[in-house]
């Protein structure tokens, strides 16, 4: 279903469809959270753990393309790895 998701925001962004793209998206975050939740993992201690992965890295928009790159010479000691063990649900 998640995939078939990816491929409905594809068309849209290529029709230019706001509303698709917008549906599309919300679709895959719907999909996306239930599996986690699925999985026996707590989506909000998944997510800060996402977060806190993004947050330690450096970087910049390249100003031809508008793409975040990151900062190849960040020290790896630097970057944080997101801990997934630690989302699991306690039964």
């Amino acid at each position: 279903m998640l995939l078939e998701e990816v491929y409905e925001l594809k068309d849209a962004i290529l029709e230019g469809d706001t509303h698709e793209i917008i549906d599309a998206l919300a679709d895959t975050i719907v999909l996306s959270s239930n599996h986690i939740g699925q999985m026996k993992y707590d989506l909000d201690l998944v997510m800060k753990e996402v977060l806190k992965e993004i947050s330690s890295r450096c970087g910049s928009t390249n100003q031809e393309t508008g793409k975040w790159e990151k900062d190849k010479s960040q020290d790896p000691s630097t970057l944080y790895k997101a801990n997934y063990r630690t989302c699991k649900v306690k039964s």
